[in-house]
């Protein structure tokens, strides 16, 4: 009951403050950035909220966009504004923001197709700031099935991972999620590569990538994470076809059609 009335208290006075829009908060109108914006990731950096998403082959490439109050948005720049780096080919997706406060820089770890092996592989830009602009720092990991949707945390003493899935189910293989530690400047992967989790058991092997796979990184990301690797908690909702860290406690956003109208949505 006090938990309930201290609760009630403080919600009164970000309303009087006018610090606290309740009809924005309670019906956000969605989707809240309409268009093609799978995978997105948003973070809040100060006052402001950033987000970015995959591009596919649309240039510029990884579009950014900055928010207020979650709801709207104003396309500010590009990851890759004059087109791709110069080893990638194309399949551009899936685009984590992560900013990185003892050095001050913006990281985006992505997904891009190694022009000389044909290999998906996990990459990396940096800036400092999160509108750029950014410079590509390459390739980290391209397995033979494809490495993907790679995304940086740190350990309880603060060495810092990178963490991505190996994209054994394209090719009818076991689909592992890989953490290997990273250098500070994210140039290279160093030290052995660990498998945290594997589709393991018969009812696994028959899911696709948009269930059951995705859902087992989902939850990889909010559970086995937390006990493995980075121990937070996890506030967000049920696992959905999402992408992006529950950092700060902002809740996730996923891609999913709204009427005829699709586009980032806001839980």
């Amino acid at each position: 009951m006090k938990k309930t009335v201290t609760l009630c208290f403080f919600f009164i006075v970000l309303f009087f403050s006018g610090h606290f829009d309740v009809s924005a908060a309670l019906n956000p109108i969605n989707p809240v950035l309409p268009g093609d914006r799978p995978d997105p990731s948003v973070i809040k950096i100060g006052d402001e909220y950033w987000a970015i998403a995959t591009s596919n082959e649309w240039s510029p490439l990884f579009p950014i966009f900055k928010s207020k109050d979650l709801n709207n948005w104003e396309l500010v720049s590009y990851v890759f504004p004059k087109g791709a780096p110069k080893w990638a080919l194309n399949n551009f997706w899936a685009p984590e923001l992560s900013n990185d406060d003892t050095q001050n820089k913006v990281y985006v770890y992505y997904t891009a197709r190694d022009k000389s092996s044909n290999r998906l592989s996990c990459a990396v830009a940096v800036a400092s700031s999160p509108e750029g602009p950014y410079k590509d720092l390459g390739p980290l990991v391209a397995q033979e099935p494809g490495s993907i949707d790679a995304f940086a945390v740190r350990d309880e003493n603060g060495k810092l991972y990178l963490l991505w899935k190996e994209d054994g189910n394209s090719m009818g293989r076991p689909t592992t999620i890989w953490a290997q530690e990273m250098t500070e400047d994210r140039k290279k992967l160093v030290g052995e590569m660990h498998a945290l989790i594997v589709n393991d058991t018969p009812w696994e092997y028959v899911c696709s990538e948009k269930t059951g796979i995705f859902m087992l990184y989902i939850l990889l990301r909010a559970v086995v994470i937390k006990i493995v690797i980075i121990r937070r908690e996890w506030h967000g909702p049920k696992p959905c076809w999402a992408s992006g860290k529950n950092i700060r406690k902002i809740r996730y956003w996923l891609i999913m059609p709204t009427g005829n109208v699709p586009g980032m949505v806001r839980l």
